[in-house]
């Protein structure tokens, strides 16, 4: 699990491209494919991943909490890094 930290959104980024390249991901979209998601947590937002990659609920791992954050004020696409240009141009 990455350490626990304070976060704040629109700021500050979690960069999660070499953590879906080791568990083989292949999608485009990591939310829809229920391989990351975000679940509110007594101290902010839990960061999880699908430990397997396929979104089948094989067993989700807490990455990180994002200290006094909700998970609805998140936005995957400003605050999430799933690809890199590279990545995005081969989907």
């Amino acid at each position: 699990m990455l350490r626990d930290r304070a976060a704040v959104p629109g700021a500050d980024r979690v960069d999660l491209r070499a953590l879906l390249v080791n568990i083989g991901y292949g999608g485009n979209d990591p939310i829809a494919d229920k391989v990351v998601r975000l679940r509110d947590g007594l101290n902010g937002a839990r960061l999880q991943i699908d430990v397997d990659g396929t979104g089948h609920n094989a067993g989700w791992k807490d990455l990180t909490v994002l200290k006094g954050v909700l998970a609805a004020d998140v936005v995957p696409s400003r605050d999430l890094v799933f690809f890199d240009n590279a990545q995005r141009a081969r989907r």
